[in-house]
């Protein structure tokens, strides 16, 4: 779900965004997004005595990218590959 986050929250890693019938939601790890509109997916709701509240995660972009390739095999390990700590 797409949301605008239009101010920041109680935590300082928090933003918040409002759904459109009023329903506050907060944002974890979305300070740094504010006045944007971000992809989001939600992990809980709250009901308090005046409003219910949901919280969400930023949705990670980089999922449906490929993985990296691994190192091919016949590549010479550097020094510290070989060490024991």
């Amino acid at each position: 779900m797409m949301l605008e986050l239009t101010q920041k929250g109680q935590d300082t890693h928090q933003a918040v965004g409002h759904l459109t019938d009023g329903t506050m939601v907060v944002v974890e790890h979305a300070n740094n997004l504010i006045n944007q509109t971000v992809e989001i997916e939600f992990i809980r709701s709250l009901q308090t005595s005046s409003r219910e509240m949901m919280f969400a995660k930023l949705v990670d972009s980089n999922k449906n990218t490929p993985p990296k390739k691994p190192m091919p095999r016949d590549k010479k390990p550097t020094q510290y590959q070989n060490k024991s700590f």
